[in-house]
């Protein structure tokens, strides 16, 4: 695959998710608007949040959760290097409260086509795409739910 052909695939990829996405006002679910609201807006005065810091920031939104509610978070972080297989049995492992943070999943069709996978996986419930980055949860009592979200 070429560069050009990269770069018409990702911008294809961000027109779709333009049409297709909504805003923090059409979430119903609490976690997730809370998530957004709390953690994932780019605080004011910043211009662009970089992969590094939104994983610092979930993190630490993560641990002040209330723990009786949610529990601890176990984080992966699903790069260029890691193992699809060994992701698939460390989500089958977990039985709660588990976070993969999937920086550009629309970067080229094979990492679009990883994304999906796990999307479609039965044991994450959660899935929001930001379109530079896709969050998967596992989650006890959560409704199934799979969001496209502008971040305003």
């Amino acid at each position: 695959m070429t560069i050009a052909d990269d770069h018409f695939f990702k911008t294809k990829s961000f027109v779709k998710f333009l049409l297709r996405s909504k805003t923090k006002f059409s979430v119903h679910s609490p976690f997730i608007y809370q998530l957004i609201t709390l953690c994932l807006e780019r605080p004011r005065g910043f211009k662009k949040l970089d992969s590094s810091l939104q994983i610092d920031r979930l993190t630490i939104y993560h641990s002040n959760q209330n723990k009786e509610d949610v529990g601890d978070f176990i984080i992966f972080v699903c790069d260029e290097k890691i193992d699809f297989e060994t992701l698939s049995k460390d989500i089958e492992i977990h039985p709660n409260n588990l976070l993969i943070f999937f920086p550009e999943p629309h970067q080229n069709k094979k990492r679009n086509a990883l994304w999906i996978t796990l999307k479609n996986n039965s044991n994450l419930n959660v899935s929001i795409d930001l379109f530079k980055l896709g969050l998967l949860y596992k989650r006890p009592n959560q409704i199934e739910t799979h969001l496209s979200i502008r971040l305003l």
